[in-house]
């Protein structure tokens, strides 16, 4: 009943269990194989078929997995993606889920989303005002404001309901304050350039990261955490892999707003009390 091939198991269930082992086994355990009949299973995902099956039919033998030979290839793909979550462990590795269509078919990697957004050198671990607008430091004034008014969008408090938009809101709000006057980002650029030759930032060793605030004079704390995508939703080109129902990106190419004929623009935030992700159009 249970075979393994090319790094998956193949699990064959009698029809009249279908809809019972499809609500027991989440779709991202699991792909349909139209060549064998049989539902593809990912390693995570074999202990809870061997609890469905046993729990419906007797005792079943795992086999041991056959390793895969085949190389995966790299395909692209343009997203229409409705909302991206908080970056989690998951089995071993630090990534965030998208959805497309009400579903969780897409992953994208940690390092993916901080490589896209934060915009700097892998050997530079300072957090800057530019870093919270997901600018270059050579940005222009008209990209600054471009990038300020796409994110506040995104994080307002009458529109987000996520647990920390007002917070993120008034990290976007005081680094645009000072980026966009030519003279206080001249102030603050030549303040980052003092802490970088002085060497005057956090320990990074700790995972304590600071970012200079003009207004106080102060550093405002990092707290050590997986990476939260600045963005929650939009129309995404990637490189990616895909296997059974979930596409893992590799490479992002183009992050653009979802927009609609009348010219809103699509924001979205998850509503913790009905545990659902609810759209709003600007």
């Amino acid at each position: 009943m249970i075979t393994s091939k090319d790094g998956f198991y193949f699990v064959k269930i009698p029809y009249n269990l279908k809809d019972t082992f499809k609500a027991c086994v989440p779709a991202q355990y699991r792909g349909w194989d139209q060549d064998s009949k049989s539902w593809m299973i990912t390693l995570s995902g074999i202990q809870r078929v061997q609890a469905f099956l046993e729990s419906h039919i007797g005792h079943v033998e795992i086999p041991a997995l056959e390793a895969s030979n085949a190389i995966a290839a790299t395909i692209q793909k343009t997203l229409t993606v409705e909302y991206i979550g908080q970056c989690k462990e998951r089995d071993g590795i630090v990534s965030a889920l998208g959805s497309v269509r009400g579903f969780w078919s897409v992953e994208f990697p940690e390092e993916i989303l901080k490589s896209w957004f934060e915009r700097r050198p892998a050997s530079d671990n300072m957090q800057t005002l530019y870093h919270v607008l997901c600018v270059f430091e050579t940005a222009t004034p008209d990209e600054i404001k471009s990038a300020h008014r796409r994110l506040a969008r995104q994080w307002h408090p009458d529109v987000c309901n996520e647990p920390e938009a007002s917070d993120k809101f008034r990290q976007l709000t005081d680094a645009y304050d000072v980026l966009r006057d030519p003279q206080k980002r001249k102030r603050y650029d030549a303040g980052l350039f003092f802490e970088r030759e002085s060497k005057k930032v956090a320990d990074i060793n700790s995972g304590d990261f600071r970012v200079y605030n003009y207004r106080t004079g102060s550093h405002h704390q990092f707290q050590p955490a997986h990476f939260r995508s600045p963005l929650r939703c939009g129309l995404i080109t990637a490189e990616g892999v895909q296997r059974l129902n979930r596409f893992t990106v590799s490479k992002i190419l183009a992050w653009d707003d979802i927009a609609d004929g009348a010219g809103r623009v699509m924001t979205a935030s998850w509503n913790k009390h009905t545990e659902s992700i609810e759209i709003k159009w600007l």
